[in-house]
């Protein structure tokens, strides 16, 4: 392969590959396993302070 090939070789790649990235849904566009979009769901431990917390682990 001479360099005008290669060069062309890579260009092409680039530009493809560019098109798809480009065309590619984000993440925001995807459907979501987890419910509604941004809808986080509630954790037993929400409003629980990193001190508690500490106390609770070595009170075990």
């Amino acid at each position: 392969m001479n360099r005008r090939a290669f060069l062309k070789t890579t260009a092409a790649g680039g530009a493809g590959l560019t098109a798809n990235l480009a065309c590619s849904p984000t993440a925001s566009e995807s459907p979501s396993d987890s419910g509604a979009q941004g809808e986080i769901p509630a954790f037993e431990f929400d409003d629980i302070t990193a001190d508690d917390l500490q106390r609770m682990m070595e009170s075990g």
